[in-house]
């Protein structure tokens, strides 16, 4: 009998990725209030920020829409209760859409707050994905589609 290597990154349940984003976009406004001192103000922090939400809100909603219509989970906890596997689409780009999305909302976020110091809750977004969620999502993928799931890895990336 052998056994996969568990890496600790891939043994635990990682945070819900919205909630992370939530949470992170929340102690950015936080933070932008405290340190003040370091606001790059322009005036038009609106017409910076609306593009990095629009083409992350985009992702997202395609991104459910699929995963909707193919009547699977969409609970990035639960991947190994996926139904389907999903290589059409947004997923013809890149495999974690709704984290790239998640990811450039928060970008305008930052951008929207004027404070260079809030670019830190996308940084630290960024990491916590790479490091715990998608090699989580990863492992039970591989489990659950295995052939299909490495030919969709090396055809598409994991941000873009």
């Amino acid at each position: 009998m052998t056994t996969e290597p568990t890496n600790s990154s891939t043994s635990k349940k990682p945070i819900p990725p919205l909630g992370l984003a939530l949470a992170l976009a929340l102690a950015m406004k936080w933070t932008a209030s405290l340190v003040p001192s370091v606001t790059i103000a322009t005036g038009n922090n609106f017409w910076f920020a609306l593009p990095f939400i629009i083409l992350g809100l985009t992702p997202l909603a395609g991104a459910t829409y699929l995963f909707i219509q193919a009547r699977t989970t969409i609970n990035p906890t639960t991947p190994e209760n996926s139904s389907n596997l999903i290589t059409n689409g947004i997923f013809q780009y890149t495999r974690n859409p709704m984290y790239l999305g998640l990811l450039l909302c928060l970008i305008g976020w930052s951008l929207w707050l004027e404070n260079i110091i809030t670019i830190g809750g996308a940084v630290v977004f960024y990491w916590y994905i790479n490091k715990y969620q998608i090699p989580f999502e990863e492992v039970a993928l591989a489990k659950k589609f295995t052939e299909k799931f490495q030919q969709f890895c090396e055809k598409t990336r994991r941000w873009l």
